[in-house]
């Protein structure tokens, strides 16, 4: 027969690979969010993070349909890798999104953003971010930005 154990597994694998990037993108994580941010998907809501230079960036808990920031009965915390090291960061809540500081570095090139968020009570998984943080190029916003006061 054509399909070997193998080939299976070889199409298997592709098919998983595929599928997996289909579901990240079905959360809008290959578009900006509704501020212009990096969008992620920790757990039953998203979180937005927003540069603002090379030690602060805005972070927007949003729920599932990418509306409704929220501060209450919620918190960010986490760290940032860079060249071996580890750096805390600190969050403030301003109106509607945190504003969070790397502590202790003067700046980042090259390392990695990890954040742990809970909006609402509900806690998401630890989320991972290259750095430098930067937003996407040449992607439309949500569609749904500019009902809400968002990027159009």
């Amino acid at each position: 027969m054509i399909f070997t154990k193998r080939i299976r597994y070889v199409y298997f694998l592709l098919f998983v690979s595929l599928t997996g990037a289909q579901l990240a993108f079905a959360h809008g994580e290959d578009k900006p969010g509704p501020n212009g941010g990096i969008v992620r998907m920790p757990s039953g809501f998203h979180s937005e993070v927003v540069p603002i230079d090379s030690k602060s960036f805005k972070v927007y808990l949003l729920d599932f349909y990418f509306k409704d920031p929220t501060i209450q009965n919620s918190r960010v915390d986490g760290t940032v890798e860079m060249d071996a090291k580890k750096f805390p960061i600190q969050c403030q809540p301003k109106s509607k999104y945190y504003e969070c500081t790397i502590q202790g570095a003067n700046g980042v090139s090259k390392g990695k953003l990890k954040l742990s968020t809970v909006r609402d009570g509900m806690t998401g998984a630890e989320m991972s971010y290259d750095l430098p943080l930067e937003l996407h190029q040449g992607h439309e916003t949500h569609s749904n930005a500019h009902k809400e006061g968002g990027a159009k």
